[in-house]
This record gives C-alpha cells, sequence and structure tokens, in this order.
C-alpha cells in the first residue's frame, strides 16, 4: 500500500510496545477495512498532528504481539 501523502510503500515500524505504522488520516478510510479483513489487531491513536503543515498523521498501534514481517505483507499485496 502506498502511502497517499509521501506516495512511498507504507512501512511498519518497529518499537518496545510492538509495531507502528505512521498513516495521513485520510489513508484510514482504507487502511482500516483491509487489516480487518486480515484479522490483524491494531488500535489508532487518540489524535493526530501535522508536522510542517503536512497532513494529519495517525498513529496505528498493533502491540507486542502483533507480527510486523506479516503485517507489512498485507500493506505490500494491497500496492
Amino acid at each position: 500500500m502506498v502511502d497517499i501523502a509521501t506516495h512511498k510503500p507504507l512501512q511498519v515500524e518497529p518499537s518496545a510496545g510492538g509495531p507502528l505504522l505512521w498513516v495521513s488520516v485520510p489513508q484510514l478510510d482504507v487502511l482500516r477495512p483491509l487489516l480487518d479483513q486480515h484479522r490483524v489487531t491494531y488500535w489508532l491513536s487518540e489524535g493526530a498532528a501535522s508536522y510542517g503543515g503536512g497532513p494529519y498523521i495517525a498513529v496505528v498501534s498493533f502491540g507486542r504481539s502483533g507480527n510486523a514481517a506479516q503485517i507489512q505483507a498485507v500493506l505490500d499485496a494491497a500496492a
């Protein structure tokens, strides 16, 4: 799946609390059904922020049990 703001592939990022994904808010309408379809457990940050006048960005958290490779494969297949 390509980021609608940067036109680059979305990348799942590792973190101590489990994998994370930074995504522009308008793209959530496409991302959420995709994750739901593949039964990926996730939750969204409570707020979104805009950096340097760019689009508002939300953080999608997958928790400590999230499998970054599996989630990335789902995103890549949707490209």
